[in-house]
């Protein structure tokens, strides 16, 4: 059955999935970045993001409402996400390298034999497992918060 999104509603999951999405990649960038510094630089633990990354990560809550509308075991979820998350960032990816420059594809290409065409580590796959876990919590919290997409339109 399709999912009808309330104007409120659409906006406020893409802002809260935008803010998300950069938290989550700042956090990350920080924590394994600290792991590879061979100096004192481990314990500043700066992270960054890319401001070209919003769109793909407000755009996250529309794969999910179509995902986790259905009844299925939390582990199927759970490597639908995680599927979910590396072709939206292999696509994505594929599509800056066309207009711009795809930001990440260089250090991918240098610091793993394990990727995509430099646009998808493999390696991290059990980390995508994991963040999709968190992802769908989050996901049940902000529907909660903010309600529920609606079905057949019905209020």
């Amino acid at each position: 059955m399709p999912v009808h999104w309330s104007r409120g509603h659409t906006v406020n999951a893409a802002f809260i999935w935008a803010c998300i999405g950069m938290a989550s990649e700042c956090i990350f960038t920080s924590v394994v970045d600290a792991f590879d510094a061979d100096d004192g630089a481990a314990l500043t633990l700066r992270g960054y993001s890319y401001a070209w990354m919003l769109p793909l990560y407000a755009a996250l809550p529309f794969g999910l409402e179509y995902m986790h509308g259905r009844r299925l075991h939390w582990v199927v979820k759970c490597g639908c996400t995680t599927v979910l998350c590396m072709v939206a960032e292999l696509g994505y990816g594929m599509l800056l390298r066309y207009v711009v420059v795809c930001p990440w594809e260089a250090s991918y290409r240098r610091s793993t034999p394990f990727h995509l065409d430099g646009l998808v580590r493999l390696d991290w796959l059990p980390l995508w497992m994991v963040y999709s876990l968190y992802v769908s919590t989050v996901w049940r919290w902000q529907r909660g918060l903010f309600g529920a997409a609606t079905r057949d339109g019905a209020p």
